[in-house]
């Protein structure tokens, strides 16, 4: 994947806890995506109603609770902060979701490279920038 010169995210420090690396080490390879070209959104999602990418998932408290109200939608998880994909692996454990994945990526990239057009039929973006600081613009 290549990956652009002005990309939309830039990561801070990883300090995840040690449940959420557990998580993250336990239930990536059956959760999680490393995109390698066009992804296959029947592979992943066969009897999905409708298919739903959520940029920047955060902690993942939010996509948890919407896939587990919506089991008929698939979602697509796009997080770079590897403690939010290591807390949202263990809701997605403890709720028993089947309608999730992960994919650590720019959404920039997923959208130009891995996702046909049209292929989504939504977006969720929860609070792209909640605190507009002058020190926080490099996040941007």
């Amino acid at each position: 994947m290549e990956r652009p010169d002005n990309r939309s995210y830039k990561l801070r420090g990883a300090r995840a806890t040690p449940a959420q690396e557990a998580a993250y080490s336990a239930l990536w390879d059956e959760f999680g995506i490393t995109p390698t070209g066009v992804i296959d959104i029947a592979q992943y999602f066969p009897d999905s109603k409708r298919i739903i990418m959520e940029i920047g998932t955060g902690m993942g408290e939010a996509t948890a609770e919407i896939a587990r109200t919506f089991p008929e939608i698939g979602f697509f998880a796009v997080e770079l902060h590897k403690p939010g994909l290591g807390s949202l692996l263990s809701k997605i454990a403890e709720y028993e979701l089947k309608n999730v994945r992960l994919i650590s990526e720019d959404a920039r990239v997923l959208l130009e490279e891995c996702f046909p057009d049209s292929s989504l039929d939504g977006f969720h973006l929860y609070f792209p920038d909640p605190w507009p600081k002058v020190r926080h613009r490099k996040r941007r």
